[in-house]
């Protein structure tokens, strides 16, 4: 066969370089490859040849793009997928609305709620009351805490938990005042941008500074007596602290929600995270003075919270405090806790 006039070759080349090179650059160090596999084979006259190059080029070029827009649609996901965390949180008064306050968010229907009261150790005053529950989110857990005070104050405070993580992704707190305008709001989110200059490798299953009890449930094993565990906690842009998490006995606990088999969790810094400069054998003096929080969960589903024991220390902050589990129920039943109570007396009996 004849083969084609020099400039017609020429003309092909470049149309093809200019086609294929803005694809990717492998796609492009391709079509670089083929130009000059193109004029030996067209230089010979083997048509037939070419075609086949074609053919070949193509099914590749088509794959490598499947490729490129699929790895493309991961990205989108991911990032409508924390879109849609935020949007849900915004229309449900959580995140981005000043105006929310305990009063005006509400959990779905169908979900335990758990309420508790927290009073001092010393003269038994109350301190605070909360409702907790948590609810699923998107491949996640979130977790809302409604807390009142006596002095009419209220916080809303709420933690994103993925599934597929010990860790917290996103967490926000408000508190308001007697007439719910905001005293004071703090956001964190766990991105690897927290660090700053000088600041320390933060570990990817981190925790804000504030820590709800249920953190603990993802950590250890309740039916290991002995099981260990840690939760990290920013305390500062610059630094994080160990929480050394224990399970202890198991034994009956009596709270004003009734009477239940519970697990002793016990939670303590570790001395190491917070001094980290200290030589060891100094560690080991401070370590027993760090406060503990000693913790009491119901020993089966669905672990519910029935008691905490907090330390009053300065590191902590506020007075001994004990808070127990007053009351459950289901949103949209006649439930209340006294049939849990009365379930529970059973089951434990």
């Amino acid at each position: 066969m004849m083969s084609q006039p020099q400039h017609l070759r020429q003309g092909t080349e470049k149309q093809m370089r200019d086609r294929y090179a803005c694809l990717s650059p492998s796609i492009g160090g391709f079509a670089s490859f083929f130009s000059s596999f193109v004029k030996s084979f067209c230089g010979q006259g083997h048509v037939v040849a070419v075609v086949t190059a074609v053919v070949m080029l193509s099914c590749i070029i088509v794959a490598q793009a499947k490729l490129a827009s699929a790895g493309a649609g991961v990205e989108r996901n991911a990032a409508s997928t924390g879109d849609s965390i935020e949007g849900t949180l915004t229309s449900r008064g959580l995140l981005g609305n000043p105006a929310a306050s305990p009063s005006t968010v509400e959990p779905p229907t169908g979900t335990e709620v758990d309420e508790t009261v927290q009073r001092t150790k010393r003269d038994g005053k109350t301190i605070s009351r909360m409702r907790a529950w948590t609810e699923e989110l998107n491949n996640s857990s979130l977790h809302v805490e409604l807390t009142s005070f006596p002095t009419r104050q209220s916080q809303v405070a709420f933690w994103v938990l993925p599934n597929g993580s010990r860790g917290c992704s996103m967490f926000g707190r408000t508190m308001y005042d007697s007439n719910r305008r905001p005293l004071q709001s703090e956001f964190w989110r766990n991105d690897r941008q927290l660090k700053i200059t000088g600041g320390a490798d933060f570990p990817p299953d981190l925790y804000p500074e504030a820590l709800p009890a249920i953190a603990l449930l993802r950590v250890v094993d309740f039916m290991h007596q002995g099981g260990s565990g840690k939760i990290d906690q920013q305390v500062s842009p610059y630094g994080f602290v160990d929480q050394q998490v224990t399970v202890k006995d198991s034994h009956q606990l009596q709270v004003p929600a009734g009477r239940f088999e519970a697990v002793r969790v016990d939670s303590q810094p570790n001395a190491s995270s917070i001094l980290p400069s200290w030589p060891r054998f100094t560690l080991g003096v401070v370590s027993p003075f760090l406060p503990q929080t000693t913790y009491y969960f119901q020993a089966g589903p669905p672990h519910r919270l029935l008691r905490k024991e907090q330390a009053g220390t300065p590191f902590i902050g506020g007075p001994e405090a004990i808070t127990e589990l007053v009351r459950y129920y289901i949103v949209g039943t006649t439930a209340s806790n006294w049939s849990g109570r009365h379930q529970a007396g059973r089951s434990a009996g």
